[in-house]
């Protein structure tokens, strides 16, 4: 014959386990929603031309040729510069327009 099973008690406070608390989650820290960071500031290049210096994102205007024949135009056009790269060929300050001999 088997030998009976214990009989069930009541659980004591030595059969309990205790955990520990979970520790709180660490605090979040940011923007609040919708705004974004602030803009990092860049130092962006003024451009040395034919025509002076032409600040970032500046313009001049200038003339593709110092002179024109008789009966023509000065052909004006704007040069642009960007971070320190300028690009159009209007490089002359100053155009004269050539006269007719008699």
């Amino acid at each position: 014959m088997e030998s009976p099973l214990p009989k069930a008690r009541p659980a004591t406070q030595q059969d309990r386990i205790y955990s520990a608390p979970a520790a709180a989650p660490p605090s979040i820290t940011g923007s609040p929603l919708g705004e974004p960071p602030a803009p990092k500031e860049v130092e962006r290049k003024s451009c040395e031309t034919p025509l002076g210096t032409i600040p970032d994102g500046g313009t001049a205007t200038g003339y593709l040729s110092p002179e024109a024949g008789p009966g023509e135009i000065c052909i004006s056009d704007t040069i642009s510069c960007v971070d320190g790269t300028w690009s159009g060929k209007a490089i002359h300050p100053n155009c004269k327009v050539k006269k007719d001999n008699p």
